[in-house]
């Protein structure tokens, strides 16, 4: 069983990983950088896929290591800093956008624009960047056109029949389509008929009232927001509705334009399941854990300690959940990984395996290993004291080793898993020999 699960857990690593080199776009994994007041100024690189390395001009093995602030000088004017923190402070990924301008003041033009995705990755993140200097050049040309329009009706409807992008005009007093350019016919399957004069929630039934309201009350009022909209043939798409108020023939009008993001989307959900953390208690995932522990371990066979692998597993979880219920079994699963983490120091790695199980990986163990058992029990039997919720029990196995000659992640894993098993035959052996004393001994002649 523990072989088939090492075996389960190197093919998903594996496939984590091919996943994130075959990526198209860069992809970085950094690690949080605290001073002496535990704040963070800056991130440290862990990782990059090729893609980012390209983009930041420099070889990925050369990058691992440095402060993100070197690696990408305008890292921290571009906000980007800011934004990391905030994923590792309050564990909420962030989409945003960044946007570079050159040129003089009179006319400046876009350099390059981004949009990036970032979740919490251990104490640092996990993000994904996409290049959108393209879309960003298009919008601001249509910003542009639409300024123009108001002098040159005739250009106007040249940008806009052309546009690569599907356009509405629609009526902001009843919500009806006025008018549409060739693209909206073509990608959203109607006949031009079939839109003129519709209400434009023929093809989407929630966000229009909220464009409408947010459009404010002047021509040039600007609404971005990514929505889903209905096709003819049913299926709906993703898209980025860049929407404008104008004024055509004293009319108001929102021109939406309509950028399809469908497969950005689908790379987003890609991310996100490649999340690294457990919802419950808040530590890392199985695949996290084994990330976090290969790199630590990479550190520390440089060294001359030992380093130590305790595989923990939770030996009443199911009567907690049959005599208290699930959400008891799910508070005793926190107050363990509340337990391990007051048990273990800087640098070393914890992790929810998955169900009851857990493992702490302490690459530079220093001599804390061999009371490593005894504090977590005392950490346990004062939170059963002190909330009167039922003690929780653990197995643990524990492998210890030279640093200098770890073996793999995964291997660790398993010795660590056998040991506990022993353990816990162990003590179902000497519960039955308990037993039968009690039912055999004097007190029972």
């Amino acid at each position: 069983m523990a072989a088939d699960r090492s075996t389960d857990s190197v093919q998903s690593d594996a496939r984590f990983r091919a996943m994130i080199e075959a990526l198209p776009d860069p992809v970085g994994l950094h690690t949080a950088v605290r001073d002496a007041a535990g704040r963070i100024v800056d991130f440290r690189v862990d990782y990059l896929n090729a893609p980012a390395a390209r983009w930041a001009r420099i070889p990925a093995e050369a990058a691992v290591g440095r402060p993100l602030s070197q690696v990408f000088p305008d890292f921290k004017q571009k906000g980007v800093f800011d934004a990391y923190r905030r994923v590792v402070e309050t564990g909420h990924p962030v989409s945003e956008e960044t946007v570079s301008y050159s040129g003089s003041v009179e006319e400046q033009y876009i350099a390059a624009a981004h949009d990036y995705r970032a979740v919490k990755f251990g104490d640092g993140v996990l993000a994904v960047w996409h290049e959108t200097t393209r879309r960003k050049r298009e919008e601001l040309e249509h910003y542009d056109a639409a300024v123009r329009l108001r002098e040159s009706e005739e250009r106007h409807r040249l940008l806009f029949q052309e546009a690569a992008d599907p356009i509405l005009l629609v009526n902001r007093e009843d919500g009806r389509i006025v008018d549409f350019n060739a693209n909206a016919v073509r990608e959203f399957g109607y006949a031009p008929e079939e839109l003129r004069g519709q209400s434009v929630l023929l093809l989407d039934g929630g966000f229009w009232k909220q464009l409408q309201s947010q459009a404010g009350g002047a021509a040039g009022g600007v609404v971005l927001c990514d929505t889903r909209l209905r096709l003819k043939d049913g299926q709906s798409r993703d898209y980025h509705v860049h929407s404008r108020l104008l004024k055509v023939s004293a009319r108001d009008v929102v021109q939406m334009i309509c950028r399809d993001i469908t497969e950005r989307k689908r790379r987003e959900a890609e991310v996100e399941s490649m999340s690294l953390s457990d919802e419950l208690t808040g530590l890392h995932n199985r695949r996290g854990f084994v990330l976090q522990a290969l790199q630590a371990r990479r550190h520390a066979r440089a060294t001359a300690g030992e380093m130590a692998l305790f595989y923990i597993d939770v030996d009443n979880l199911k009567e907690i959940n049959d005599a208290h219920g699930h959400i008891a079994g799910d508070r005793a699963l926190v107050t363990l990984a509340n337990g391990l983490r007051a048990c273990i120091g800087d640098g070393d790695v914890l992790g929810r395996l998955g169900g009851d199980e857990f493992a702490v990986l302490m690459p530079h163990a220093d001599g804390r290993h061999e009371s490593f058992a005894a504090r977590l029990r005392a950490c346990l039997e004062a939170e059963a004291r002190e909330t009167a919720q039922p003690l929780v029990s653990v197995s643990m196995g524990r492998s210890v080793c030279p640093a200098a000659h770890a073996p793999h992640v995964q291997e660790f894993l398993a010795e660590g898993d056998r040991l506990m098993y022993e353990e816990k035959r162990r003590k179902r052996a000497a519960a039955g020999r308990e037993g039968a004393s009690r039912a055999f001994g004097p007190s029972s002649v």
